[in-house]
């Protein structure tokens, strides 16, 4: 400031002797433009070019000046108006520069000058003294150069001569701020004083400065404060052996006179101690300054000979960067005399501390840093600098000017960012850049030749791409440009400041064919992201698109994302939601989730594919977790889940009262699980799966090592249909997966199976199982005949691109039906390779075969038979043996060989099948077949093409002929003559006619006529012929597409059923002759029934005499079931006529009886039974007539009974239960008309009961009882009311 003011008075001076100049020659308007052409854009050493304008009056002794400016070659630094100068210029002449009176109305510093070195400067102006006698300005405003400073009035004076300097000056604005400053030298003595009170930043100040002694000694005391505490406090004294300098500095300065407020609660220290030992050398300087934590220490020597003053080293600690880091440093110094600095610092791990915890990486990977600087007026400028780090090293350079153009640089070959794999970043060729221009613009560079990334290179199809970002900052608005280079993927960013924030749009689009860790994208994905970001508040949108994605072989297309944020960062607002395809079929996810403070809320969480959704909540804090989840889906599957995770505890329950997979239905799912993931404990269970009750429980435990994580579990089955125990156990990583199975006694079956797969997604199974009974098994799946043993063994590979490779044994013994007369073995071993084999063979007491085909991959992991071949041949009675069917005196022979190739013209190859001498007996249906023969071919061309025949040793016969072409047209013709269906237990039905089956349309329609030649039922009350059960359901028929007309190729049925009086139909009941006329029509699952069946002529005996069967008829419209039944049996007694009625319908008959004349209802009964009136009826046929009544009131049955009634000769044998409820059998046999014997045989005793009606009204009654108990009674009965009474009395 002191030589800022000298060279001001050095232009003053300047401008004095270039008026006396122009006095000497010229006074009045001549020496006036004399000087105007002199002094106007006058260069002034060290500060800019002089411009004046309206100068008048004698510049040779009092003149006025109405405005002059000093600029330089950018701006003006200081104007001035209204200049008065009254000035001596016959002092000039005698070496003195003299101003009685310089007066100016307004002198303003519009910028700070630009100040001049001394080594730049040329030498003073000469003059031996110089003297203001009175200096006078109105109004001085510095607030351009000093902040917060309102102009002020200057007054004072000067005198500056070469033994003695006095200057006084008074400053004053508003008549309340005065400053007094008086500066006094005399020789080498100095007594200088600055006092008064001026308001800075608002806060008024007391300033006291003292200064007193020469060069040699001397001492100084500077104090600021306001009228509550002291600011500055600051004393000072020095000899020529020593300087000693302490200063106080409250925290308060900074905020008033606007500085870094570093730590506010501190006071600072400043400590300087200096040794002169002679004058040449100052001598050496310790300097020590303290701001709260924060320290430094200068030392060195100050030496006035040489171009360097001072040369030293210093240290500092705990330098606060933004409350992150504490940062000490250490270097040298240098002091030139022109005024540069040049100084390096250094900078050691040991020297920084981290502050806040999300750096404390950053401060690991920290090693060094070392700059080189150098400060001179004009700017500041960095060398060399290189900072070490763990990621690699970084070399900086710039330059700092206030006025001109700054920049500074940084460049590294080689970083390495981050410690797992996932998440390094390796940046090649990395340079950066930033620089501000002489007019304020700061732009800024940053430039990355290659980025070098796990999930990043993968996203550009492998290739590391570079980056190139560039910002650029003019006044408030900022700008910034980010895209990717030498690469197929792109991003794209720009964004631009807006008020108080920065708006920002970009996009990224992957590179075609990426393939990051399971998930492909076959086509580029685009995400588009755009939102404005100011303190505290965030607005955010992104969406992404992508045509098709491949997760693990699976395709999700159209799969589309969005994701919406907004609100204050402490309580942001977001929203994501997202849909896409899989395998067409539209699936959706979305979820919106609210941040506070430390806490992320999921309030509404949802997700749905088809059937199936996901809804519940969710919530994240510091250290825990916790949601809730519903689970939905098809055939009322439903559950719930909840998680939470605290303390890094995991708690996990699981509950499904029913999940449906596919077509199978799990009940009763329930998982519970808790503890820390590297020691978690797991326990299950599964109730049944459909109607197999499981009662599956497992308990398990899940631990860590490293990056893998393993799992064991033991398990049992304890539901009586599917007993099993086993364990189970995972080990997996990010690199492979290894499992292992082992089960035992499930059903008769052993089990152990391995897996394993690596990082590329090969895999591996390996598994061994035992089937030691078939039939325990078959069971469990309603197959109840089904029997043999399996054992087989196995080894696949599954490569990430080839077909599987590996090989599978095994071997079937004794598989066929319980109930068979033979069963089969068989040995299956396939070889897997890119062209794989299969290999079986089997055999059976006389069947024997062998097979081969040769299995190729399509290219898709997928395996097809390309070529089959084999051969078998049997006995007729082998196969017959296999069957569980009852057959004896079998013989013949078959054989059957094939040859098949598949191409790209389809199937290629024949297939052929002989049948000779057959000859075999079904005893259970009473047939006997023989001279059966048959031939059949198979080829691409003709398809199937069959002829068979086979005669019945009972004189029938059967012929069957027919082709199928490949595109399954077939033309058969089947035709019998005399043929008998069936020859057994009372049953015998033959017919002739014929069957034809072809396709029309787009079904299967069979068609022709039976004509009935004979068919005896012989119903001996039982429901069952005797036949030989089947029970057997072929794998390959649906039977549920066969009820519900389902199949590809529905089959239409259209057969005639025609009789003429040969259906004979009896019983002990009834004996009837029958003739049909029958349709049967439509689909074979559901066929329809019409025409209509006639009776020729039958009676039925009820309890008495035959009743004749006068009528019959039963007529069908489709439903067999509704069948509408007409049947009246009638008879006649004098000149009554009473009826025995059957209508309604085949399953709901209805029997009434009616007669003409009406009669009470016992009388007709009794004369439908027994042809006579009820007053003719003996006791015993009372009894009868009762039990007739029962019957008709119930539902019509056959007695199974009825055979021990023939072969005995008994009237009567009959089931029932007796009072207790028991089970009794019960016999009846009358001798003659007057006595009549019953017996019923229980579980515990036996009661006989014999009755000897002794006239129409009186009967003797005998009963004996196994507790040798007896009754005898004499019975009267006078009514059939009476009748019914005793019965039940007795």
């Amino acid at each position: 400031m002191v030589r800022s003011r000298r060279t001001l008075l050095i232009a003053l001076a300047a401008i004095m002797v270039f008026v006396v100049g122009a006095w000497l020659a010229l006074t009045g308007p001549g020496g006036r433009y004399i000087a105007m052409q002199f002094l106007d854009g006058y260069e002034i050493e060290g500060l800019g070019r002089l411009e004046i304008e309206e100068l008048t009056g004698d510049v040779t002794d009092q003149f006025s000046i109405g405005a002059a400016r000093i600029v330089d070659a950018e701006n003006t630094l200081i104007e001035a108006d209204d200049i008065f100068v009254d000035w001596s210029l016959v002092a000039v002449l005698r070496n003195r520069l003299q101003v009685d009176d310089l007066t100016i109305s307004r002198l303003s510093f519009k910028d700070m000058p630009k100040l001049v070195s001394e080594s730049e400067r040329e030498a003073d102006s000469g003059f031996s003294a110089i003297r203001f006698g009175a200096i006078s300005i109105s109004e001085l405003d510095l607030s351009a150069v000093v902040e917060q400073q309102p102009a002020f009035s200057l007054r004072g004076s000067a005198s500056m001569e070469e033994k003695a300097s006095l200057i006084e000056l008074f400053a004053e604005r508003d008549g309340v701020e005065q400053l007094d400053l008086s500066v006094q030298l005399q020789d080498d003595v100095m007594d200088g004083e600055l006092l008064g009170d001026w308001v800075i930043a608002g806060e008024r100040l007391s300033i006291s400065a003292i200064i007193d002694g020469s060069v040699a000694e001397g001492r100084t005391d500077i104090s600021i404060q306001t009228d509550e505490l002291s600011l500055v406090s600051a004393q000072g004294v020095w000899d020529p052996q020593i300087l000693q300098v302490k200063a106080e500095v409250s925290p308060v300065v900074s905020e008033i006179f606007g500085g870094p407020v570093l730590l506010s609660d501190s006071q600072s220290f400043l400590v300087v101690n200096a040794v002169r030992p002679s004058e040449a050398s100052l001598g050496r300087i310790d300097a020590s300054a303290e701001y709260g934590e924060l320290r430094f220490a200068l030392s060195g020597e100050l030496d006035a000979t040489t171009e360097t003053v001072f040369r030293g080293e210093y240290s500092t600690s705990n330098i606060d960067f933004a409350e992150t880091v504490l940062v000490g440093a250490t270097g040298s110094v240098a002091v030139k005399t022109n005024g540069s600095i040049d100084a390096t610092v250094a900078i050691a791990t040991d020297q920084i501390s981290v502050l806040d915890r999300d750096y404390e990486t950053l401060l690991e990977e920290f090693r060094s840093a070392l700059f080189n600087i150098h400060y001179d007026e004009a700017s500041i400028t960095l060398r060399n600098g290189r900072i070490e780090t763990g990621f690699g090293a970084i070399e900086l350079s710039g330059h700092y000017s206030p006025q001109g153009l700054s920049r500074l640089e940084a460049s590294a070959e080689t970083l390495d960012i981050g410690s797992d794999p996932s998440s390094t970043f390796s940046l090649d060729n990395a340079t950066f850049w930033v620089e501000q221009d002489e007019a304020g613009k700061q732009s800024a560079q940053l430039k990355i030749g290659s980025i070098a990334n796990e999930l990043l290179t993968a996203f550009c199809a492998d290739e590391e791409p570079g980056l190139v970002l560039d910002v650029q900052a003019l006044n408030s608005e900022i700008r910034m440009d980010a895209q990717s280079v030498d690469a197929q993927c792109l991003l794209d960013l720009n964004a631009v400041s807006v008020t108080s924030g920065v708006r920002y749009e970009g996009q990224v689009l992957s590179a075609p064919s990426t393939q990051i860790a399971a998930i492909t994208l076959p086509a580029s994905a685009a995400l588009s992201f755009a939102g404005t970001y100011r303190p505290g508040e965030l607005k955010q949108e992104a969406r992404m698109s992508v045509p098709r994605v491949l997760f693990n072989g699976q395709s999700l297309d159209n799969a589309n994302a969005e994701f919406v944020a907004s609100g204050d960062l402490s309580s942001l607002s977001s929203r994501l939601r997202g849909d896409f395809l899989i395998e067409d079929e539209p699936a959706a996810f979305s979820a919106r989730f609210e941040q506070f403070e430390d806490l992320l809320d999921f309030p509404e969480i949802s997700a749905g594919f088809e059937t199936w959704s996901i809804k519940g909540d969710a919530s994240i804090r510091a250290g825990g977790m916790e949601a809730q989840l519903i689970l939905a889906g098809p055939s009322d599957t439903q559950g719930t889940a909840s998680i939470s995770l605290s303390n890094e505890e995991i708690t996990t329950r699981i509950t499904l009262p029913k999940l449906a997979i596919e077509e199978a239905s799990l009940h009763d799912v329930r998982f519970v699980g808790s503890g820390a993931p590297e020691n978690f404990r797991f326990e299950y269970q599964l109730g049944a799966i459909d109607d197999i009750e499981l009662a599956l429980t497992g308990e398990g435990r899940s631990q860590t090592q490293g990056d893998r994580i393993i799992l064991r579990s033991d398990w049992s089955v304890t539901a009586d249909t599917l007993p099993a125990t086993g364990t189970w156990n995972i080990n997996a990583s990010q690199q492979d997966v290894s499992a292992r199975l082992i089960a035992g006694s499930v059903a008769g079956l052993e089990l152990s199976a391995d897996f394993e797969m690596d990082a590329q997604g090969d895999r591996r199974i390996d598994f061994d199982f035992d089937i030691k009974d078939l039939s325990t098994i078959a069971r469990n799946f309603d197959i109840d005949s089904l029997i043999g043993q399996f054992e087989g063994t196995g080894s696949i590979v599954f490569g990430s691109s080839e077909a599987p490779q590996g090989e599978i044994s095994v071997q079937a013994r004794q598989i066929g039906w319980q109930n068979a007369d033979a069963q089969l073995d068989a040995d299956l071993h396939v070889q897997l390779t890119n062209q794989a084999s299969a290999d079986l063979s089997f055999s059976a007491p006389g069947v024997f075969g062998r097979a081969s085909a040769l299995v190729e991959s399509d290219g898709e992991r997928r395996l097809t038979v390309r070529e089959t071949s084999g051969r078998a041949q049997a006995t007729i009675a082998g196969l017959l043996a296999l069957a569980p069917i009852e057959t004896v005196n079998a013989s013949g022979d078959a054989d059957l060989t094939w040859f098949f190739t598949q191409s790209s013209n389809g199937l290629n190859g024949d297939s052929q099948l002989t049948i000779e001498n057959t000859a075999f007996a079904i005893p259970g249906f009473g047939l006997s077949f023989k001279d059966g023969n048959g031939a059949a071919t198979i080829d691409r061309v003709t398809g199937l093409i069959f002829d068979a025949s086979i005669l019945q040793t009972g004189g029938g016969q059967l012929s069957v002929s027919g082709q199928v072409d490949p595109d399954f047209d077939p033309e058969i013709t089947a035709n019998y003559d005399s043929f008998t269906f069936i020859n057994a237990n009372d049953m015998l039905v033959r017919g002739s006619g014929h069957l034809t089956v072809s396709r029309e349309n787009s079904s299967l329609k069979s068609g022709g006529r039976t004509d009935v030649t004979k068919a005896n039922f012989g119903l001996q009350g039982g429901t069952n012929p005797g036949f030989a059960e089947i029970d057997y359901t072929d794998p390959d028929i649906d039977t549920e597409a066969l009820g519900s007309g389902e199949l590809s190729l529905p089959i239409t049925i259209d057969h005639r059923i025609v009789s003429d009086r040969t259906i004979l139909v009896n019983a002990p009941q009834f004996e009837t002759t029958w003739s049909a006329d029958l349709r049967l029509l439509g689909p074979l699952a559901d066929f329809g029934v019409f025409g209509d069946v006639q009776l020729d002529n039958g009676a039925v005996r009820l309890v008495g005499p035959a009743l004749p069967i006068t009528q019959g008829r039963i007529e069908f419209g489709g439903d067999p079931l509704a069948g509408n039944i007409d049947l009246l049996a009638s008879r006649r007694q004098g000149e009554t006529t009473v009826e025995l009625i059957v209508a309604g319908t085949v399953q709901s008959p209805r029997i009434d009886y009616t007669s003409r004349p009406e009669l009470p209802r016992d009388e007709v009964l009794a004369i439908l039974a027994f042809g006579k009136p009820i007053d003719d009826l003996t006791a015993f046929e009372l009894a009868r007539l009762t039990q007739f009544v029962s019957g008709v009131g119930g539902a019509v049955s056959w007695n199974p009974l009825s055979p021990i009634e023939g072969m005995f000769g008994l009237e009567r044998v009959s089931l029932q239960t007796n009072r207790a409820g028991r089970a009794v059998i019960a016999l009846s046999q009358s001798i003659g008309d007057r006595i009549s014997i019953d017996v019923e045989a229980g579980e515990r005793s036996t009661t006989s009961r014999i009755e000897w009606s002794l006239n129409r009204n009186l009967s003797l009654l005998s009963v004996l009882t196994g507790d040798a108990s007896s009754l005898v009674a004499l019975l009267w009965g006078v009514d059939f009311d009476d009748w019914e009474r005793v019965e039940r009395n007795d």
